[in-house]
């Protein structure tokens, strides 16, 4: 039987998840936590409520390798992340029709520390209301280089975040 997001946030567990008001979430944890695991559920979830899954995997695909054939868009190094933000980070079009999507970022910490990584995913949290696009962030810790030095991130996905128990 699979877990669904919900009954695994229930469960004990050493990663947390945080979500804010605007629906961004960070999942966080020391390595060995559950992260991923939980991650996994939570893109599952996404997929099966319609939403596009968009990801990000920066160690080479290896932490979500079964999603490489399963998102809409998939990016396994930082050097393939720009070329996957540039979409969401572009303003919407009158015209557009819009599916609602879910961007992923693993190890996000890695991402952001790249410069051009880091502003196209501030233009998208800039983008995601108006696009119904949610921000998933999986970090160690909350400090502020796991944002990329952003505050403009931090504040963006854990603005008004609750605890999801």
């Amino acid at each position: 039987m699979q877990l669904r997001a919900e009954q695994i946030m229930r469960s004990p567990r050493t990663a947390q998840l945080l979500r804010s008001a605007a629906g961004h979430e960070v999942v966080y944890g020391t390595t060995g936590s559950g992260k991923t695991h939980w991650v996994k559920q939570l893109l599952a979830d996404d997929e099966a409520n319609g939403r596009e899954v968009w990801v990000i995997d920066p160690i080479g695909g290896t932490s979500l390798p079964e999603w490489r054939d399963r998102a809409a868009r998939f990016a396994k190094g930082v050097e393939e992340a720009p070329a996957l933000l540039a979409p969401l980070a572009a303003p919407v079009q009158r015209d557009a029709t819009l599916r609602p999507a879910t961007l992923t970022i693993e190890c996000a910490n890695w991402v952001l520390d790249d410069s051009l990584c880091r502003a196209l995913v501030e233009q998208v949290l800039s983008e995601a209301r108006g696009r119904d696009i949610r921000v998933r962030l999986i970090v160690n810790t909350l400090n502020l280089t796991s944002f990329g030095g952003s505050l403009t991130i931090r504040t963006s996905v854990l603005g008004n975040a609750q605890a999801v128990a």
